[in-house]
């Protein structure tokens, strides 16, 4: 089977106080079933809490994983007879080599053998706009699914490097300056879309060197006034 989304399948909490601790929010009578396919929360100081409950009806392992990178905060937790069993503390301001899979992705082995269920806590804290598209498949198609979205961005940046290499020969043709500013704007571009993506969090993380969330405030303007 494919990559399946759960959004319609999740129920959602919204701790205004950030200062629930995962047994506090998994007895909770407050959340509520969530009825679109995507989690999306304006701009909030408030922590959010998914839970959901998965049964493995394959003799494969099943993937959890949140395809969207520009998180703060989000922490996994597996729950088993009203105690956390495991847990996992991931995202930009998380060490990035802590995370199960190298991958820009938030992904999670649920640890479940064939007809087995589990039941799962997701806390979200972040001081961006919280997207959370939640995605569950087997081991195979999840990552196949990210291995094809690794060769899409590395095909993205050959066409970036191209342009920059087809308009700096334009430039040292012509010598207009116009074409000098393009060169210039093309970059900041690609480095928005691999910070968006979170591979430019995955390089940054290899390198050690400035907070990837510095990166992605400083690149917007930038592309802005070259645009």
């Amino acid at each position: 089977e494919s990559v399946q989304k759960l959004g319609m399948h999740l129920l959602v909490l919204e701790d205004t106080s950030a200062k629930m601790s995962p047994l506090q929010a998994f007895h909770s009578a407050d959340f509520k079933p969530y009825q679109k396919r995507l989690i999306n929360c304006d701009f909030t100081n408030a922590a959010i809490w998914i839970k959901l409950k998965v049964l493995n009806h394959t003799s494969d392992p099943v993937l959890l994983q949140v395809p969207y990178a520009l998180i703060d905060e989000i922490t996994f937790y597996k729950i088993h007879d009203g105690q956390i069993i495991d847990s996992l503390k991931s995202g930009i301001e998380s060490d990035y080599f802590k995370r199960e899979f190298d991958h820009p992705n938030y992904v999670y082995d649920l640890k479940l053998r064939e007809k087995e269920s589990g039941e799962y806590l997701i806390r979200i804290e972040s001081d961006l706009n919280i997207v959370v598209p939640i995605e569950i498949g087997n081991y195979r198609k999840v990552i196949e699914s990210n291995q094809k979205l690794d060769f899409m961005y590395g095909g993205y940046c050959c066409i970036f490097l191209i342009m920059i290499l087809y308009n700096l020969f334009l430039f040292i043709s012509t010598k207009d300056r116009s074409i000098l500013y393009y060169i210039l704007y093309i970059p900041f571009v690609c480095l928005l879309q691999l910070a968006n993506s979170g591979y430019l969090y995955k390089t940054i993380s290899y390198i050690d060197v400035i907070d990837p969330k510095i990166i992605l405030y400083l690149l917007t303007p930038i592309q802005v006034y070259f645009g």
